[in-house]
């Protein structure tokens, strides 16, 4: 049997001495109590303090942690709280403390003490691959010890521990055993959980071309689509997300996003298998979703063959996830499997994609220099007085700490955060020149506009249902390569607008779109703000590119 997939089943054996107890103990191994009081009753591993009878000793299995062999990765620790007891597992004692008492690995559940057991715990965190060149036809269990709750599926005894470190988790197949004994008696192949999403270790290698690259050829046979999963980790909800699915895929199918660079290892990881029928799921808001598809952009591949993306909104702005119908915010962890099985039965619609180019007067008085870096937009761009509410709250949440962040995050935009909505805002009608198509199009007497490729906007429909529709004006798709522009008078239309009860005023559709600015106005794109000195805007379609849709809730704006 090939042990080096098993993390119970290293090469090298514990190294034992006799050891003094001085308190009623029970053997880590066949979990009776050591008995006697005079000299040394037991034996205890000088490396990972693994503590039982002499007579069990020899018939311990090669399961040191600190004299693993194979191939793994350090833990990525967090601090964390038990509501329970839990022991360290470098130096098996109870973490003592109600709140913080010790470090966990996000991605395998490994705990142990903050201080000197951090630094001496061993790298037996699972790398999700084997080495290049090794067949597996399947692959064993990666079990974890101790601190878990529930029934051995062997004995179906207890493996609740309240004293030690008791019993063992397959990381991959979530399968419990109370003991060495029954470990033994479990079958060695490991079967994770019955998902189409989920890819296996053995179909996973690390090349010395390409690095880690999945086996195509293996998961198309086996009717895999894989699901990777791109995590904006700032806010805490995020971050349980992030935990949870590590529960049910593959460590590199779960990617942290980190500043949104992090997307790209994980894509160009896909590219180098030669996958393209896989899946993104975004575990975050719009502007999470925009930084993979900037991602998708750097990496050169064409916009038809990008992988179809789905969102849990857990952002600040979540305008992409309620038009795909995922809801507007969510921070229910038991819904984490039901993503996964949603994402491989959502149907696949389009979104258009536009692009932005700020350009300044040459010296001939000619717009030709582009002074922003490349722009792009998937739900919406305004200007005027909703980017000025936005850009006073972006200065506001920035000085709050990191910790506080979900405090901010609650605030969202609202008016009622803003001096703006108190002190009155200036209208843009005269500071702002709005061309459509080639034709300059006369403004209203307005304080915002806003330019909206999707139905929903701020959490409310921006233009307007075919039966309200105006003049000529069509109804809004996603997918048409034509955006709407609306205007905004005034704050309390706004609120009127956000909260259902009135409707923006309806200037024109187009593809080709060019805007003015005669002096410094506020400007988001996706949600994003900034002040912009005075400039022409250049706003034209980039791409179309694929979205899951939510099975369960079909919108009648999307072409399926």
């Amino acid at each position: 049997m090939d042990n080096r997939l098993q993390w119970a089943g290293p090469t090298l054996s514990c190294e034992f001495e006799p050891h003094r107890l001085n308190s009623p103990t029970k053997c880590e191994l066949c979990n009776k109590i050591i008995l006697g009081v005079i000299g040394k009753q037991s034996l205890q591993c000088e490396n990972c303090s693994f503590i039982c009878h002499k007579k069990c000793g020899p018939k311990k299995p090669n399961t040191c942690p600190f004299n693993y062999v194979g191939d793994y990765n350090e833990h990525r620790f967090e601090v964390h709280t038990w509501s329970s007891p839990t022991f360290c597992n470098v130096c098996r004692k109870l973490m003592t403390g109600l709140k913080n008492q010790g470090l966990k690995c996000v991605v395998c559940g490994f705990s142990c003490h903050a201080k000197d057991c951090a630094d001496a715990a061993f790298h037996t965190c699972p790398t999700g691959y084997v080495d290049n060149g090794t067949d597996y036809e399947s692959y064993g269990h990666q079990w974890l010890e101790g601190n878990i709750r529930g029934h051995c599926d062997v004995c179906e005894g207890n493996v609740s521990g309240q004293t030690h470190l008791q019993g063992f988790q397959c990381f991959w197949c979530r399968k419990k055993v109370c003991n060495y004994k029954c470990q033994r008696a479990m079958p060695h192949e490991c079967k994770n959980l019955d998902t189409q999403q989920f890819v296996p270790p053995n179909f996973i290698r690390k090349s010395e071309e390409y690095g880690v690259i999945m086996d195509r050829e293996l998961i198309e046979e086996a009717g895999i689509v894989p699901l990777i999963v791109h995590v904006y980790p700032r806010t805490v909800i995020s971050r349980n997300f992030m935990h949870e699915f590590y529960k049910y895929l593959n460590p590199l199918q779960v990617v942290d996003m980190g500043d949104g660079e992090g997307s790209i290892p994980s894509i160009q990881m896909m590219v180098n298998s030669g996958i393209e029928n896989y899946r993104i799921l975004v575990v975050g808001g719009d502007r999470a979703v925009s930084m993979v598809f900037k991602c998708l952009d750097k990496i050169g591949i064409t916009p038809d063959r990008y992988p179809a993306v789905g969102v849990i909104p857990t952002g600040v702005t979540n305008d992409l996830a309620r038009t795909f119908g995922w809801g507007g915010s969510t921070q229910d962890m038991k819904k984490t499997e039901g993503f996964i099985g949603k994402m491989h039965l959502g149907n696949v619609a389009w979104l258009d994609r536009w692009n932005l180019d700020f350009l300044t007067r040459d010296h001939e008085g000619e717009f030709t220099h582009k002074t922003e870096k490349k722009t792009y937009s998937t739900n919406c761009i305004s200007i005027g007085l909703d980017a000025e509410i936005a850009l006073q709250y972006k200065l506001r949440s920035d000085q709050i700490p990191d910790g506080e962040y979900e405090f901010a995050q609650a605030l969202k935009f609202t008016v009622f955060e803003s001096e703006t909505a108190f002190t009155g805002y200036p209208s843009i009608q005269k500071k702002i020149i709005l061309e459509v198509d080639g034709e300059v199009v006369p403004l209203p007497d307005i304080k915002g506009l806003a330019l909206v490729n999707i139905p929903n906007t701020y959490g409310t429909n921006f233009w307007a249902d075919e039966g309200d529709l105006e003049g000529t004006f069509q109804p809004m798709r996603i997918d048409d390569q034509i955006i709407e522009i609306v205007g905004i008078e005034s704050s309390y239309h706004l609120g009127k607008i956000q909260t259902g009860i009135g409707q923006t005023i309806q200037i024109a559709q187009g593809s080709d779109i060019r805007i003015t600015l005669r002096q410094d106005l506020a400007i988001t794109v996706d949600g994003s703000p900034k002040s912009v000195k005075p400039c022409l805007i250049h706003i034209t379609p980039l791409n179309t590119v694929p979205v899951v849709i939510n099975p369960l809730d079909c919108h009648k704006y999307l072409n399926e």
